[in-house]
């Protein structure tokens, strides 16, 4: 179960409790790495992620199962559909999650805006005043 256990590839006696215990150290480290590399979440963003997107996705699946009981469709139907919702999701995760670049990208553009609007102001307030 554990990905073939003790039993490596041609190892017999000793060789396969380190071929274990290599096996183990490997899967601990993944663990690790991917623990580190992704950051600590709040129960409240869990619990949103749940609300908003899993609660519904679970719903919508649902329906799709019935459908595709109903209509007695063909296996890979259900696949499909499947795959689309799971595309649909993923593209809303990353809308979301760039949306706050684009509003940064938008404050920026909107602050070059109002600075030229002012420098223009000012030099016609001093053409204004010099003649």
């Amino acid at each position: 179960m554990f990905f073939g256990g003790w039993s490596g590839p041609g190892l017999s006696g000793d060789w396969g409790i380190i071929w274990f215990l290599f096996k183990v150290y490997l899967v601990i480290m993944v663990i690790f790495w991917v623990r580190g590399t992704f950051p600590r979440l709040r129960i409240d963003q869990l619990m949103a992620f749940a609300w908003k997107v899993m609660v519904p996705m679970s719903f919508l699946l649902v329906v799709m199962t019935a459908v595709y009981q109903f209509y007695e469709w063909p296996a890979w139907t259900l696949t499909l559909m499947s795959s689309a919702g799971l595309l649909v999701v993923a593209y809303l995760i990353y809308q979301r999650m760039t949306a706050p670049s684009r509003l940064v990208a938008e404050v920026r553009g909107r602050r070059a805006a109002l600075e030229a609007e002012r420098q223009a102001q000012s030099q016609s307030s001093a053409q204004a005043g010099g003649d």
